[in-house]
């Protein structure tokens, strides 16, 4: 029942631990792509001040020199085709936000007048065609800078809004983790600190009965120092408790890929010295029933399985019986992303004869 708890802790510790941090990560990648919006929006109004710069410039070129006609005109083209590019980017990336998609009905209107202006500019052949949309190039281009900072702000607002809710998950993150911690303490930490009070009382008790005599002084110092070495012995592992999941747990993904494994997994499955994490693990525990694989396609489709008592023929002759709780965790998704496996030996024997 204890070491049943211990490792309950650590799976809940684990699950929440991933849980959270994936679903922060989600919110401060959408956080950075908003950004990276507001990065395309400055873009497209420096190419809007080229395009009436080029449309100024064409204005004041010798017609009579095809050149640097071409040239000016050559490189209005591949202005207005990077603004189409940049525009189309950012139309595409309105996150469904009602704000930005309302921000978007009057930029698009501002728009149409300016890349009808300059689309005349660049095909023009003399430069009285010039004229009239530059003109008008120059004046819808205030009203696309305006309908663009506010669209700019609608982005920036949604980034603030993410931001505070990443800031959001990240209270309640730490609040949950206070609270696993003060569990740990009360169910966890604080008995082991009673046994190791009882212990050191127990100690001192046969300190105090042994020294009534020199020999028997001399015996209870032998019993105290192997004492002491078993005291030293159960804080270090107590140690390695604390930094470390004890039993026999492992962490796989959808293909049963190992993630991660604990000592005990490497141990109680003959894996010590091998390297797992990447292998599946029907590939890694030999003589694995197909019944067990139905059992795991089952939990990655979300369920949970606990069963006791389950017999397991190993490869070097032994048969086991153990027993299993296995769950799903999941991703930014919400998707299954593979499955927390703890096993414990509940009864080993040597096999006789053929296992079925």
């Amino acid at each position: 029942m204890k070491n049943a708890r211990i490792v309950l802790f650590f799976i809940v510790v684990l699950a929440s631990t991933l849980t959270s941090q994936v679903l922060i990560r989600y919110q401060v990648n959408e956080r950075n792509a908003l950004f990276e919006q507001v990065n395309m929006a400055g873009r497209q109004r420096m190419l809007s001040q080229a395009m009436v710069k080029n449309a100024y410039e064409l204005e004041l070129t010798l017609w009579e020199i095809d050149s640097a006609v071409d040239r000016v005109q050559g490189r209005l083209q591949e202005l207005i085709g990077e603004f189409e590019k940049a525009h189309a980017t950012l139309e595409g990336s309105q996150h469904g936000d009602e704000e930005i998609m309302a921000a978007f009905v009057p930029l698009n209107e501002a728009i149409r007048p300016m890349l009808h202006a300059a689309r005349a500019i660049a095909s023009a052949r003399d430069s009285a065609s010039v004229v009239l949309p530059t003109a008008a190039l120059a004046q819808a281009q205030p009203h696309f800078l305006e309908h663009m900072e506010a669209t700019v702000l609608a982005y920036e607002n949604l980034g603030n809004a993410m931001l505070n809710k990443v800031t959001r998950w990240g209270v309640v993150a730490s609040i949950i983790t206070f609270v696993v911690l003060v569990l740990a303490f009360y169910f966890v930490v604080r008995p082991m600190l009673s046994s190791l009070e009882e212990h050191q009382r127990s100690l001192s008790s046969q300190r105090n009965q042994y020294q009534s005599t020199e020999a028997r002084a001399q015996g209870m110092a032998a019993q105290l120092d192997q004492l002491n070495e078993a005291l030293e012995r159960s804080w270090e592992q107590t140690k390695e408790f604390v930094n470390n999941a004890p039993g026999a747990m492992a962490l796989v993904d959808t293909k049963l890929r190992y993630l991660a494994a604990s000592a005990t997994w490497y141990v109680d499955y003959d894996l010590v010295g091998q390297s797992i994490l990447g292998r599946e693990h029907t590939e890694v525990v030999a003589g694995i029933p197909a019944h067990w694989k139905a059992i795991y396609d089952h939990c990655l489709k979300g369920n949970h399985n606990r069963m006791h008592n389950m017999l397991y023929a190993k490869p070097n002759g032994a048969e086991e019986r153990i027993a299993w709780d296995i769950r799903p965790w999941y991703d930014q998704w919400g998707k299954v992303g593979g499955l927390t496996i703890m096993t414990q030996v509940q009864e080993t024997s040597a096999l006789e004869g053929t296992s079925v």
